[in-house]
């Protein structure tokens, strides 16, 4: 089994969950949804070069606008930027063909933090505004 949603501020998906490879025909589907912007940070990613495929969507659809799309070998010193949404929520799709597998990948999300900090309330003035609880 693979892909779920999730109702947190931040937290981790590792695929696969028990190590070793993923596996051949796969298609998942991870839905985050935050109450701010998010930003998801790899850790590790490793599929089979331009054929097993990670997108990364801004907003919880498949219709929404893809913002990352990644495949590849990546060693620890060069796995993928962060991605940052522009909306609270972030829908990720990985896909896989019938030959080669690999180890996978794992990210884990947290708020997107601008110039200003955490639990920014948007100003339209361009101010920073904060929350405090």
């Amino acid at each position: 089994d693979c892909g779920g949603e999730y109702n947190s501020s931040s937290g981790v998906i590792r695929h696969p969950l028990n190590g070793g490879n993923y596996q051949n025909n796969e298609n998942c589907t991870w839905i985050i949804r935050a109450a701010n912007r998010i930003t998801i940070t790899f850790v590790s990613f490793d599929t089979q070069t331009r054929r097993d495929y990670l997108y990364v969507r801004d907003g919880p659809s498949m219709d929404s606008t893809v913002i990352g799309m990644f495949s590849g070998i990546r060693v620890p010193s060069s796995v993928p930027g962060p991605v940052n949404t522009k909306t609270t929520s972030a829908h990720l799709h990985f896909t896989t063909d019938n030959s080669t597998t690999r180890t996978g990948f794992q990210l884990h999300w947290k708020p997107y933090e601008d110039g200003c900090g955490w639990h920014q309330i948007n100003s339209p003035s361009g101010l920073c505004m904060w929350h405090i609880m």
